[in-house]
């Protein structure tokens, strides 16, 4: 807002008809000028400062160039004061008025008097045209961003007529910000495509596109979004994790396994997500390959080794696996009983259902035991009529 005011008051310098003014204030008002010129802004105020019992006309511009002056020496509460006097004298017209209300609605928002300020701006609609007043619903629509009036922020910023990349990315993230507030989440999401379409690589914009799709449930879309976002932006953490459920839940957990895969550097957490990925895809040399991977580290991977091999029917890989655990688990004692059973080891399986029963009683360990007690004593009565 501040880059339109030097604009603003430079008008005004050389706007005083001398033939409304008396000799006298005419007179002030140049030797002002004069110190101006010679940068001398301080004496220029000290010039105008006590002139006082004025006409009405006369105190409007003195008052006008007073402002100006103060603005320009960094005195914006002085500016506004000088303004609002000029303005209250009653005897402004035409452009000279037009001026001042917009130098003073300017001076008020960057006070941050935005209710007095959007008033002013409201009041110069009628009498502005053209690209002015596209700058004019932006900065109301500013002012009431700042009100929180979200609503009239919206149709404010909908008034606006972009003429430029930049200011259709202002209006933009305008509206997109009031319809957040508002909840509005179907208009956000065209709002933020809009925002794409001019700066496909603004992070932020993907970020709260997948956002307000997922707050929409729309999981296709923000996957969607995801898939061509991590093509031009960096993905965070937290959002490639997103992505790599997203793909899960919509049924491709081959694709965030493979994802996962292309990481230069992966955290143990993420290495167990990617072999759990492969599993649900039914990848099963790729999982185990992972799981070997983490295994070299840390021999308790090896009991999901085994897992896959027992599910699968190898029933040799998996005790292989097994027995490279050497710390006593009851889950890897139990697995293992059930791997033997399988190999027809059935005393051997039952000395580690015992183990497994023993440490950890449960349902799954008792019945185990009591199934493979019946195999071996059956096994043994056979024997015995043999």
């Amino acid at each position: 807002m501040i880059k339109i005011l030097p604009l603003a008051f430079a008008l005004f310098c050389g706007s005083v008809s001398a033939a409304e003014l008396t000799r006298y204030t005419s007179q002030k008002l140049h030797q002002a000028q004069q110190m101006d010129a010679e940068g001398e802004l301080k004496r220029a105020i000290e010039i105008l400062q006590p002139l006082d019992n004025l006409r009405r006309y006369d105190e409007a511009i003195v008052a006008r160039s007073l402002g100006v002056y103060y603005w320009r020496s960094n005195q914006a509460s002085k500016a506004v004061n000088e303004l609002e006097r000029a303005l209250n004298t009653g005897s402004l017209s035409g452009d000279e008025l037009y001026q001042v209300k917009m130098m003073l609605a300017d001076l008020y928002f960057n006070q941050q008097q935005y209710l007095s300020s959007v008033t002013l701006y409201h009041s110069l609609v009628n009498q502005t045209t053209g690209e002015s007043l596209n700058t004019l619903w932006l900065k109301m629509a500013k002012a009431h961003y700042q009100l929180e009036d979200w609503q009239k922020a919206i149709n404010a910023a909908k008034s606006v007529k972009p003429s430029t990349t930049e200011q259709k990315i202002e209006v933009l993230t305008l509206m997109f910000a009031s319809q957040i507030k508002l909840k509005w989440w179907s208009g956000a999401e065209v709002s933020l495509k809009s925002l794409l379409g001019h700066q496909p690589d603004n992070a932020l914009w993907w970020r709260q596109l997948v956002s307000v799709q997922m707050r929409q449930n729309k999981p296709n879309a923000a996957l969607a979004s995801l898939g061509v976002a991590q093509q031009l932006v960096e993905l965070t953490s937290q959002e490639l994790q997103t992505y790599l459920q997203l793909l899960s839940q919509q049924g491709a957990p081959e694709r965030a396994a493979s994802q996962l895969s292309q990481s230069e550097s992966l955290t143990e957490e993420q290495w167990i997500q990617q072999a759990y990925l492969w599993q649900k895809a039914k990848e099963w040399d790729k999982a185990i390959e992972v799981w070997q991977q983490l295994a070299r580290t840390d021999e308790q991977y090896y009991l999901n080794i085994a897992q896959i091999h027992y599910r699968q029917g190898e029933y040799q890989p998996a005790l292989a696996a097994l027995e490279r655990i050497k710390l006593g688990q009851v889950e890897v004692w139990l697995l293992r009983a059930q791997v033997l059973h399988k190999l027809g080891r059935n005393s051997e399986a039952l000395e580690f259902a015992r183990k497994a029963n023993a440490k950890k009683p449960s349902t799954e360990t008792d019945s185990w035991l009591v199934f493979l007690t019946q195999v071996v004593e059956a096994s043994r009565s056979q024997k015995h009529f043999e």
